[in-house]
């Protein structure tokens, strides 16, 4: 059984769990994409200014960040790195899951969501994420999925 979600498959399935990318416990960056986060940052800022109040649940303000990344992600090109970044879903708009969930690691801590990204294999090689919401639990949430309309 995992230790973070306390799902039963998540031993067969999942090769890696990361913490939130600079609010959490580890990261990895290339040097490449590293220079971009001061313009991930700026789009994040922007997204918490104009979408999230004070007075929303961690549930209400994880809804508006899938709904935020559905409508301003296309599904990108895998052989472009940028694809693979935050930096590809909220300044260039064009990611693939790991860009996406890259993404929704940013947007949920700068809105005090405790989320962690899956690096795993469904029927191919795969990223999601982990929320801790409200009521103390944590839940799966893969904005890739639900943007191109794939579930496996």
């Amino acid at each position: 059984m995992c230790d973070v979600c306390h799902d039963s498959l998540c031993r067969k399935l999942f090769t890696m769990v990361w913490g939130t990318p600079r609010y959490g416990t580890f990261t990895f960056i290339s040097e490449e994409e590293l220079a971009t986060l001061g313009q991930v940052e700026q789009a994040v800022q922007q997204f918490k200014n104009n979408y999230i109040r004070d007075d929303m649940s961690l549930f209400e303000k994880e809804m508006v960040i899938i709904d935020y990344l559905m409508v301003h992600v296309d599904y990108g090109d895998e052989n472009v790195s940028k694809s693979h970044w935050a930096y590809g879903a909220l300044v260039e708009g064009s990611a693939v899951c790991e860009g996406y969930a890259k993404a929704f690691m940013e947007l949920a801590g700068a809105c005090g969501i405790e989320t962690k990204m899956i690096i795993g294999k469904t029927y191919e090689p795969h990223a999601w994420n982990l929320v801790k919401l409200d009521d103390g639990e944590w839940y799966h949430v893969d904005v890739t999925y639900a943007d191109t309309g794939s579930f496996y």
